[in-house]
């Protein structure tokens, strides 16, 4: 490379490629990402710092992502789960949208992006929940449905936050400790391997929709009897023998789920569920509706069996 291509070399402080962010000698020409030219620091005798935060702001980290995609990344004026795209407010970046990208890692984040609320990540070949969305620290939808997780790390109970999570179609085999995530309301878990749900599941109070259909899930925990704002639970499609009898204590519940289960009996307490509006029992040959849910069936609950 010739220096005679850079006519202030020696005022040089930063490479504007986010790619070599932290480069501080370089043997090559240009970036092997994005093809920008790099200036010849050997032959100068010169190095770089590496590039500090305060100097690496979010937009720099859309440069990233989209080179990590292979193609650009465009504005929108709403964020959706199908399209490519981000969304700007008040000139911070507060949704990013990469679905079908192929990613499995997202870039190391130089700086946090304390404005973002909504991440969609789905149909991409993650295995691990993405280490960076501790640095989103408003994120409030996060979506990694249809991907290869195995695990749900400790990651995930880190963002306070959070009100949406969709985990469906991956291959989860566990829900960890979610004592943390006192915020959420929408839960998704739906086509996965799990089997056992953890205790720490009554700590999220605010929970409006769980959806644990088509698992292998055999045993629900009592402390799910704390979830008392919960209006629709979907338990489907599991290997279910038995329903907790404190279920009855989800005074705001309106849609239960328990179809194809291996269920033999129902908790009388079902009949304390003065909203439910609609009940699922196909595929449980050993029930029939009881007749403790009369009173229910009055007021206009629908069972299906």
């Amino acid at each position: 490379m010739k220096k005679d291509k850079y006519t202030k070399f020696s005022t040089i402080t930063r490479i504007p490629c986010p790619h070599c962010s932290n480069l501080c000698s370089s043997n090559v020409q240009s970036c092997p990402k994005c093809g920008e030219s790099l200036p010849d620091l050997k032959s100068s005798g010169k190095t770089l710092s590496p590039q500090k935060d305060e100097k690496y702001n979010e937009f720099n980290y859309l440069e990233l992502l989209s080179a990590e995609i292979g193609k650009d990344i465009p504005l929108r004026e709403k964020i959706k789960s199908n399209e490519v795209g981000y969304k700007i407010e008040n000139g911070k970046i507060t949704g990013i949208s990469l679905p079908g990208c192929r990613l499995k890692s997202l870039p190391p984040l130089h700086t946090p992006l304390p404005s973002l609320k909504v991440l969609f990540l789905n149909q991409n070949r993650f295995k691990t929940v993405p280490a960076e969305i501790k640095y989103m620290t408003s994120l409030e939808r996060l979506r990694l449905d249809h991907n290869q997780l195995e695990i749900l790390t400790s990651e995930i109970n880190k963002n306070s936050t959070l009100r949406v999570l969709k985990l469906d179609s991956n291959n989860i085999s566990e829900v960890p400790i979610m004592d943390s995530l006192e915020s959420l309301e929408f839960l998704s878990l739906s086509r996965n391997n799990i089997k056992n749900i953890h205790n720490s599941i009554g700590f999220l109070s605010n929970l409006k929709y769980l959806n644990l259909r088509i698992n292998k899930i055999e045993r629900i925990p009592d402390s799910i009897n704390f979830l008392i704002n919960l209006k629709k639970l979907n338990l489907s499609s599991n290997d279910l023998k038995t329903i907790p009898e404190n279920i009855g204590n989800l005074k705001s519940l309106e849609y239960l789920y328990l179809s194809n289960n291996n269920l033999k009996n129902l908790p009388r307490s079902l009949a304390n569920l003065i909203k439910l509006k609609e009940l699922g029992l196909k595929g449980n040959f050993w029930i029939t509706p009881p007749s403790f849910l009369k009173n229910l069936k009055a007021k206009g609950l629908i069972i299906k069996h």
